[in-house]
């Protein structure tokens, strides 16, 4: 009589590539109509320092960027405005 084979399911660590991002307190809001949210969008937006644009402009940069910054890390040092 044949023995039955037993497969195992290899563990595979969980990982995320979600961006680090606080909440806050906010509670889920629901509209009534696409330009409803689009305005309050903006809204936030507008609510924002330069500082705050900036460091999630970064933010999007690395996340998107990241293989080519992995594979040369000085390609993100200098910014250039044509």
């Amino acid at each position: 009589m044949a023995k039955k084979k037993i497969y195992k399911a290899k563990s595979k660590a969980s990982e995320s590539n979600e961006p680090l991002v606080t909440y806050g307190n906010k509670r889920i809001t629901f509209f009534n109509s696409f330009e409803e949210q689009e305005k309050d969008n903006y809204a936030w937006l507008a609510s924002l320092s330069p500082e705050q644009h900036l460091h999630y402009a970064t933010q999007l940069i690395k996340r998107v960027f990241a293989s080519e910054l992995k594979t040369n890390p000085t390609l993100g040092n200098k910014i250039k405005f044509d």
